[in-house]
């Protein structure tokens, strides 16, 4: 027997002693506590981990769905700040409730699970985050501070979609599932416009707002924004994404995707074309020239005809609709952007640092409209690096510039690798950032839609780009270790 439960003369066991049997029930207490909540917190945090393993797709799924489709509410409108081109409210949307969740998940799971988490990553986001922390200096200078938070909070989401994409979109498979997403996104938001431009007029429903411009911009014609807003955003969508769908053509994955990139390429040109946005045609064609040209002795035969058909096609259609040549031949709508423009440098050289506060350029307006520009239309500048620079100064535009143009080098050495997966992705992936940079020198390109376009395309070449740098040093080492064999 143990001697601390041995009985003798003149004391009693420490075991059963008063204290000992007190200690002895509050530790079973405190176990059966910490037990039972031990339990409640895992059943309660549980479907979280669940879900960042597991049900992360249906969630990532929603927020690239989003992007076209837009789907959000405003608190807080300001109708007539957004009628001059501004953000009008604070955006609640589908894509940053998705994100919360997707945030959560990835926490909870972290912490109850953290063997089947690999440790975050932050690389390639400094521009961004350098991007948003110039965006939030402008505060200072701000004259709304509610129309600051509009825009503020945009950035921030966008800075989480990007470090939660560049730490969770790592695979092959994940990379094939947000291009797919892209893909269907965009047959079907063309689908939507097509049919708009059917039926014809504006409406709202279920938190989608499908609009059309009115007839006058063209001439003759309305112009079709569908679920993206203006028609000029709707054709910087386009010209993004266009030249990753060619791009998949190239790639020879599957006879499925050969027909979802095939379609989503026809049906996007015919949306780009309802746009009647001269500056998302010309980005629109660049951008697909670059995937042509550069990968054509990777196209198929088939392939290789269905492109000169659709440049027949397209010619002949360009020159047969009065509509058309009369928007690439109007001189008016593109002389009118010049007083706007000259505003937005006279707005610069006077607030040369931090701008005059992010979505506060309207505001502004009016005192430089003053200097011989009232009789104008008025409206924000129509070039996203103008509005930059005037609202949030050079330091915002140069760290969006960093991350463009560092995100277009990354992408085109994974062009120069001659992987068959990743070169021809990332080489219409690099494309779209191309059409994007030239389409939004005619756009303003304000909310979550023009960051998404830069910020998703970025975040998978930066993915494909880590493959190729580790691919590269595995090639050289297993160079180095034949060359001592040799030796």
């Amino acid at each position: 027997m143990p001697d601390n439960f041995a009985i003798s003369a003149g004391r009693r066991s420490p075991g059963w002693s008063d204290a000992g049997w007190y200690g002895s029930a509050t530790n079973a207490v405190r176990k059966t506590l910490s037990a039972a909540g031990s339990a409640f917190v895992t059943s309660v945090l549980l479907p979280f981990a669940v879900l960042a393993t597991k049900g992360r797709w249906i969630l990532l799924a929603l927020v690239m769905l989003d992007l076209p489709l837009q789907i959000s509410a405003h608190a807080f409108y300001q109708d007539d700040a957004a009628a001059r081109g501004a953000l009008g409210g604070l955006e609640i949307s589908v894509t940053g409730i998705a994100l919360a969740l997707l945030y959560i998940a990835w926490l909870v799971g972290y912490v109850i699970r953290p063997e089947l988490f690999r440790r975050p990553t932050f690389r390639t986001s400094l521009p961004v985050v350098l991007y948003v922390m110039f965006v939030g200096l402008s505060v200072f200078a701000a004259e709304d501070l509610q129309l600051f938070s509009f825009e503020f909070w945009i950035m921030v989401e966008m800075l989480f979609l990007y470090i939660y994409l560049i730490n969770w979109v790592r695979t092959r498979q994940d990379i094939m599932f947000v291009v797919t997403l892209l893909l269907l996104g965009m047959a079907l938001e063309s689908l939507i416009m097509i049919g708009l431009r059917v039926n014809g007029g504006s409406l709202s429903a279920m938190g989608i707002k499908l609009h059309v411009d009115d007839a006058d911009a063209t001439g003759s014609v309305p112009r079709v924004g569908g679920t993206l807003g203006s028609a000029n955003g709707a054709a910087t969508y386009f010209a993004a994404l266009l030249a990753p769908a060619l791009a998949v053509l190239i790639m020879r994955i599957s006879r499925w995707y050969d027909i979802l990139a095939a379609s989503a390429f026809l049906l996007g040109g015919v949306g780009l074309l309802l746009t009647f946005s001269r500056g998302g045609w010309l980005a629109s064609a660049i951008a697909a020239s670059i995937v042509a040209l550069c990968g054509w002795r990777l196209l198929r035969r088939g392939h290789k005809a269905l492109f000169f058909f659709g440049i027949v096609f397209v010619i002949s259609f360009l020159g047969v609709q009065k509509a058309v040549s009369d928007r690439l031949f109007d001189d008016q709508s593109a002389t009118s952007r010049i007083p706007l423009m000259e505003m937005a440098l006279r707005m610069i050289a006077d607030h040369p640092f931090i701008g005059v506060g992010a979505n506060n350029y309207t505001l502004n307006m009016d005192q430089y409209a003053v200097q011989g520009l009232s009789g104008d239309w008025m409206y924000a500048v129509h070039n996203r690096y103008l509005l930059i620079c005037a609202e949030t100064g050079p330091g915002a535009l140069l760290a969006f510039l960093w991350f463009g143009i560092a995100s277009i080098r990354r992408g085109w050495k994974c062009w120069k690798f001659k992987d068959k997966f990743v070169s021809p992705l990332a080489l219409g992936l690099t494309a779209g950032l191309v059409g994007f940079a030239i389409a939004i020198m005619f756009e303003p390109g304000r909310g979550s839609l023009m960051m998404s376009l830069l910020l998703v395309p970025g975040s998978l070449i930066a993915a494909m780009y880590s493959w190729v740098v580790a691919e590269s040093a595995r090639r050289t080492a297993r160079a180095g270790v034949a060359n001592s064999y040799r030796s």
